[in-house]
Parts: structure tokens; C-alpha cells; sequence
């Protein structure tokens, strides 16, 4: 190599190396759009279709009960929850349509990939729909109980030797969520602040806070706490509270829980917090008749234990 040659190719690092001196750049953008990135790739970032193409392909299953190609199987998976024509009738609470919606999904369970998807709009709808909402008609509420057997009973099939999206490694990992107790798992490790385990089940898997599972979760907290003994359940009591405030669907009717089983301590000492959470959230007792059943109960036992 020439000696001339040598030098450009000196001139040319030295260049290169002090091209960028003195100047400085924002990697945030960078950084954001690689973190949406590696979700996309590992599957955790939203998959739902276009609410437009949704509707229209669940609205032809409801005429025709039958689909053309694969694609409008996973669109109406992904719509079994969604209201359609004039009347929002929805597929979860139409016994017929569900059920053939259910049989086409199996029906392709030996081919992975095609199932996964429509699976993966299935497991959404199962996520979504609260069962213990009054206004749901029973036959939704026993489509969604068929719905969770069918995605029990079918989850090894999401399952390939390809590459598999998160969601679907992490659902194999804990289906204890398509059971009856599907939070007992959690339960105890978030009382004990421990909520690395479910925060990554919820971002793989997108559970929205509205979601069924994060009442059954704080159903199952309050359940292992009162279950407890009584120096354990009173330790436990200030996280207890922080729970039921962030989760007002619930509160009235398990802090009656809680308040039972204060009252069933064998040492009656007053419990200052407890108490004065119970009184921001019903009122006095004998002030206030806003909440239903919760005055006659303060009176009958709580309070007054509470108050000793």
C-alpha cells in the first residue's frame, strides 16, 4: 500500500472521529421508538384489527353464519364483544352465532399461526367482557364461561417450534388465568408489594384497568388477607385500604368485608386508619343514609369495635 494512500486513509479517521465534537443529540425519540418497536415484535403492543373492517365482517357472520376466507375468522374473533345492527345484539350473547364462531375457530387448530390469531381475539373478548355485570344476559354469561373452557382446553395449540409472540409464551406460562381462580396466583405477592410477576403478564397480554381480571384480583387479595390471622390481617391493613381506594367498582361492598372481619379480631384495639377510611367513604353512620346497607352495618358492628 502506497505511502500517499496510508495518509488519506489517517485523514479520513481523523475526520470521521472528530466529525461529531461539540455536538449533542436527543436519543429520547430513538429510544421510544425502539421500545414500540420490541413491542411489536414481541407481540405485546395492541393487535386489534380497524373497528371499521371489525364490525363489517362480524355483521356479514350475523346475516350469512358462515366466512369467506381466514382473515374475516380472526376480524370476527377480534368483534365477538362488539355491538352491531340496530338493536347492538353482539355475538357473546347470541347462542347460535357463538357457537359456530367457536367451531370454525376449531377447526383450523392444527394450523398454528392461522389459530393464534383468532385466538388471540378470542383471549381479548374473554378479557374484556365482565361477567358479574347485571346487565349481561345469561346466555352471554355462559358464552363467556364456554369461551374460557375453549381457550383452556385449546391453549397448547397456540403453541409452535416457529417463533411464537410473547403474549402466547406468556399465556402457556400462566394458565391458571383461564380458570375459575385465575388471580390466586397474584394475590399475596402484590399485598407483599411484589408486582414485577403480574405487571409483565398485563403488558403481554394488554389487560386494561377496566378489566374484569383486576376486580377478581382485589377480590383474591381481600380474600387471602381475611383469611389470615388476626396480627397478620391488621398488618396487612394499610396496603388493604391503598387497594380498595384505587378500585372504587369494588369498594363498597369489600370494605363490608373487611370490616367484618376487623370485627372478629380477638383484640379489640381501635384501628385509627381503618376507621377514618370507612367514614371518608360512607359518612358518619348516624349523619348520612347514602350508601345502602352500609349504615346499619357501621352501627351494628364496625364502628364501634373501630372506635374502642
Amino acid at each position: 500500500m502506497s505511502d500517499k494512500l496510508v495518509t488519506l486513509q489517517r485523514m479520513l479517521a481523523r475526520t470521521n472521529a472528530q466529525a461529531f465534537d461539540g455536538l449533542t443529540f436527543d436519543l429520547e425519540p430513538l429510544a421510544n421508538q425502539i421500545a414500540e418497536l420490541t413491542k411489536w415484535v414481541n407481540g405485546s403492543a395492541s393487535p386489534n384489527p380497524e373497528s371499521d373492517i371489525v364490525l363489517d365482517a362480524v355483521e356479514r357472520f350475523a346475516t350469512s353464519g358462515s366466512l369467506g376466507t381466514l382473515r374475516d375468522l380472526q376480524l370476527v374473533a377480534f368483534g365477538c364483544m362488539v355491538p352491531f345492527g340496530s338493536s347492538n345484539r353482539r355475538l357473546i350473547g347470541e347462542a347460535e352465532l357463538f357457537s359456530s364462531l367457536l367451531q370454525l375457530v376449531q377447526n383450523i387448530r392444527l394450523r398454528p399461526r392461522a389459530f393464534r390469531r383468532c385466538y388471540r381475539g378470542l383471549l381479548a373478548g374473554y378479557l374484556n367482557f365482565n361477567p358479574d355485570d347485571q346487565l349481561q344476559s345469561s346466555v352471554a354469561r355462559n358464552n363467556w364461561s364456554r369461551l374460557r373452557e375453549f381457550l383452556g382446553a385449546t391453549i397448547d395449540h397456540i403453541r409452535s417450534p416457529d417463533s411464537e409472540p410473547n403474549w402466547a409464551i406468556t399465556l402457556a406460562e400462566h394458565s391458571n388465568l383461564l380458570t375459575e381462580n385465575p388471580t390466586a396466583r397474584y394475590a399475596k405477592l402484590l399485598l407483599e408489594d411484589s408486582n414485577s410477576e403480574f405487571k409483565r403478564v398485563r403488558e403481554a397480554l394488554d389487560i386494561s384497568d377496566a378489566s374484569w381480571l383486576i376486580v377478581n384480583l382485589l377480590r383474591g387479595q381481600i380474600a387471602h388477607t381475611t383469611s389470615q390471622d388476626d396480627q397478620q390481617f391488621v398488618d396487612d391493613l394499610p396496603r388493604l385500604l391503598t387497594l380498595l381506594s384505587e378500585n372504587q367498582q369494588v369498594l363498597n361492598f369489600r370494605l363490608s368485608e373487611v370490616l367484618e372481619r376487623y370485627a372478629k379480631c380477638g383484640a379489640k384495639t381501635a384501628n385509627k386508619a381503618l376507621c377514618d377510611f370507612a367514614v371518608a367513604q360512607w359518612g358518619i353512620p348516624w349523619l348520612s343514609g347514602d350508601v345502602p346497607g352500609s349504615v346499619e352495618f357501621l352501627k351494628r358492628s364496625a364502628l364501634p369495635t373501630l372506635s374502642r
